[in-house]
């Protein structure tokens, strides 16, 4: 029974394309989709650690922002010349940014369900399978900042 807990074995899910805006369109004139990752537990954590530290205290807008641009993979948000070309520093500063309101709460709730949390103890049940790989942004990407 303890191999179906094993990584190999697990269900997970895959970075997904969504489309966001259609303020922002390639040479096709297309939308061009945000690629967003899943965000795991530890992943959280370490956002929680960090904006526990801030010294104006713990803000839930700075963190729910960072959790938000740490599952961005495309667009680049630590880009710089992205971040310069909006006039700020930082990744969740740029997507807060350049993202109009409706926008953001989309890229969220995106996050949020591709991050499992949408799902109630009865859905974990039907398991619905994703074939993603299981790693969160600490194993794959060490160069990761938030």
């Amino acid at each position: 029974m303890q191999q179906f807990f094993y990584r190999e074995n697990a269900d997970c899910p895959k970075n997904r394309e969504v489309i966001i805006s259609q303020r922002f369109r390639g040479a096709d004139g297309k939308p061009v989709p945000f690629e967003i990752r899943p965000l795991y537990e530890e992943d959280r954590e370490e956002i929680l650690a960090i904006c526990r530290h801030d010294p104006r205290g713990f803000r839930a807008l700075d963190y729910m922002g960072k959790l938000t641009a740490a599952a961005v993979v495309s667009p680049n948000l630590k880009d710089i010349e992205l971040q310069k070309s909006w006039g700020v520093s930082g990744e969740d500063a740029v997507l807060t940014t350049m993202l109009l309101p409706g926008e953001y709460n989309a890229l969220k709730g995106e996050m949020e369900q591709l991050s499992g949390y949408d799902r109630l103890p009865s859905d974990q049940n039907e398991g619905g399978k994703t074939d993603g790989d299981c790693q969160s942004a600490g194993t794959d990407d060490a160069e990761r900042t938030v």
